[in-house]
């Protein structure tokens, strides 16, 4: 006979597993559903900031080419278009409930004109301001490309 013996115990290694178990099963979904609830969430918010970011940028091209049609206006034009005010058709659309105002003020010998523009936004009213400077009467105007 040979001297090997054979144990008569078999210690098994460990089996390989295949498959999920319940609770891995029911941890993966419910981080699952975490992590969508987080994703909606956020593309929830990120969504409502580029519209009011949107929003913005309408309103500051909305006040820069009124202020620009107005500024270049000799002063006495320029009263009666401030008095006269409107919003552009576009920002009227684009903006909730726009309202838009301006003034003439005179500081030191110049003119200068200062516009508001308000609009409603969910809970609060936004406002943002522009002031350009009035030429003077006796300046003329230049022609520039």
């Amino acid at each position: 006979m040979s001297s090997r013996r054979t144990p008569k115990r078999v210690v098994r290694t460990a089996r390989c597993r295949r498959g999920l178990s319940i609770i891995e099963a029911v941890v993966a979904a419910s981080m699952l559903v975490t992590l969508m609830g987080l994703f909606a969430t956020t593309a929830y918010r990120v969504d409502h900031l580029w519209r009011d970011i949107s929003r913005q940028r309408m309103a500051l091209a909305e006040l820069s080419n009124q202020l620009e049609t107005i500024t270049l206006l000799p002063p006495e034009e320029a009263r009666q278009r401030v008095a006269s005010l409107q919003v552009s058709p576009l920002a009227a659309e684009v903006l909730e409930e726009p309202v838009l105002t301006g003034e003439v003020l005179s500081d030191s010998g110049t003119q200068r004109v200062q516009l508001r523009l308000s609009w409603q936004r969910k809970q609060d009213r936004i406002t943002m301001r522009m002031a350009g400077w009035l030429r003077p009467e006796s300046a003329e105007v230049e022609d520039t490309p």
